[in-house]
């Protein structure tokens, strides 16, 4: 049989973890972001100006096609729904 001393502090560890409660989550917006690198195969340098397009073959995002900036990086700044 457990100990008083056992008893109080599992009630207290109980009484926390009871007390703690997740943050909510945000609604989701069905927005996203996505940032690419493109990079050369050969030797992995940034390819500067290359046009990146991004599509899904079910339609979960409509096909959006940017240019990547000095750095080789191509920003799809608001992802939607299909």
């Amino acid at each position: 049989m457990p100990r008083p001393s056992q008893l109080l502090v599992l009630a207290c560890f109980l009484a926390a973890c009871s007390a703690h409660q997740p943050p909510v989550p945000e609604e989701p917006t069905g927005i996203g972001r996505l940032e690419v690198v493109v990079v050369d195969g050969a030797d992995k340098q940034p390819l500067p100006a290359a046009r990146v397009t991004l599509s899904h073959a079910r339609g979960y995002v409509k096909d959006t096609t940017v240019q990547a900036d000095g750095n080789g990086i191509a920003s799809f700044p608001v992802l939607r729904p299909g």
